[in-house]
Order: structure tokens, then sequence, then C-alpha cells
């Protein structure tokens, strides 16, 4: 299990499918379309970033 399964979180796909996109990106050329608007993936990274935020907080409070 995840560490992100672990804490119960959602990761947007949209930000899985960055990850595909950093390595082709990396290693082959041509134009490589983001797997979602940049400000659609802004807004899931900050959501993420909330919910992450959200559960060390729990976690230190015992909740």
């Amino acid at each position: 299990m995840s560490p992100a399964e672990d804490a119960a979180l959602h990761l947007d796909p949209a930000l899985r499918e960055l990850q595909t996109y950093a390595v082709e990106a990396r290693y082959e050329e041509g134009p490589f379309p983001l797997p979602a608007p940049r400000q659609e993936l802004l807004k899931a990274i900050e959501q993420l970033l909330a919910d992450c935020q959200a559960v060390v907080e729990a976690a230190g409070t015992g909740r």
C-alpha cells in the first residue's frame, strides 16, 4: 500500500499521468502535451497539499 493509500488520500488521475509525461519529455523528442490544462493541474496540486497538511495535522493531534 502506498503512503497516499495509507493516509486515504485521493490522487487526481491527471497528477498520476504527470509521471509518464515527465519521463517522455526527458528521454524523447517532440511536443508533449500535458495530461490536463496547467490551471487544472495547479488546482489538483494545491488540493493535494491541503489534504496532506490536514492528514499531518490530524496525526499530530492523535485524531
